[in-house]
């Protein structure tokens, strides 16, 4: 090590939420994410001109879990650890700091092979890979697109705050629908079924929920939201966030 680099590091729970390890290059940082740790390298020059590159960072760091969230729709933790000068000979000068964590369970996966033995289905695979480009998605344009921002945050808002979940939900459908001037012609451009909008609408406007919209015209017959139903309408409200997002990526 030539020069002094300075590191900032969070860690994260689930330890494994993106099933794989990552390396990003940013313009003045190098950033790389697993095993429940986050690390960003840069220059310290970098940071005494600009001390909101944390800030920066993490944002970046929230809109990739946010995009990695639309498929496992699992909540997350990331909790700033510690800064640390690395010098030129190798010592460490470190600054901690300590946190509260979340911890969520496990899945399954399955692996098919064909009769030679050749895989032609390995789901852990093919959901790294998906995490992995809604993360980029998100990450890309979570900083950039307003609508993208908002529409993501509705979304982890869902994930952290389950008795409100189809009132966040039903709030991306809503701004879609405004961002491009009513439903039909959201649905259009987004190429979703208008079925699917319909029924994210009814479900968050209609049914006599709890964790509805329209809970106080329901009161006296309120009941919560079967399994089935909240995981339809988190699939549809998943689909109008990608949707978005490759539309502005396109």
């Amino acid at each position: 090590m030539n020069q002094t680099s300075l590191i900032l590091s969070w860690v994260y729970e689930p330890p494994n939420y993106f099933e794989a390890s990552i390396a990003l290059a940013r313009d003045n940082y190098h950033v790389s994410i697993g095993s429940g740790k986050i690390e960003a390298t840069l220059d310290p020059t970098d940071f005494s001109a600009n001390p909101k590159i944390k800030d920066e960072i993490e944002e970046s760091l929230h809109n990739r879990f946010r995009g990695a969230q639309l498929l496992s729709h699992k909540p997350y933790e990331i909790t700033f650890s510690d800064k640390a000068l690395i010098y030129p000979d190798g010592h460490r000068e470190i600054s901690i700091e300590v946190g509260e964590m979340i911890l969520v369970g496990e899945q399954c996966d399955i692996v098919v092979t064909d009769k030679h033995g050749n895989i032609v289905k390995d789901s852990k695979q093919e959901r790294i890979e998906m995490i992995k480009a809604l993360a980029d998605l998100a990450e890309k344009h979570g900083e950039r697109d307003r609508l993208a921002k908002t529409i993501l945050g509705s979304y982890s808002a869902s994930v952290m705050d389950p008795n409100n979940e189809l009132v966040h939900l039903y709030e991306i459908r809503d701004a879609l629908s405004k961002q491009f001037g009513g439903e039909q012609r959201a649905c259009e451009a987004l190429q979703i079924s208008h079925t699917k909008w319909k029924k994210l609408g009814y479900i968050a406007d209609n049914l006599p929920i709890k964790q509805g919209r329209h809970r106080g015209e329901f009161i006296g017959i309120l009941r919560d939201a079967t399994e089935g139903e909240l995981q339809e309408s988190r699939e549809i409200a998943s689909e109008l966030v990608v949707a978005y997002l490759r539309f502005i990526d396109a």
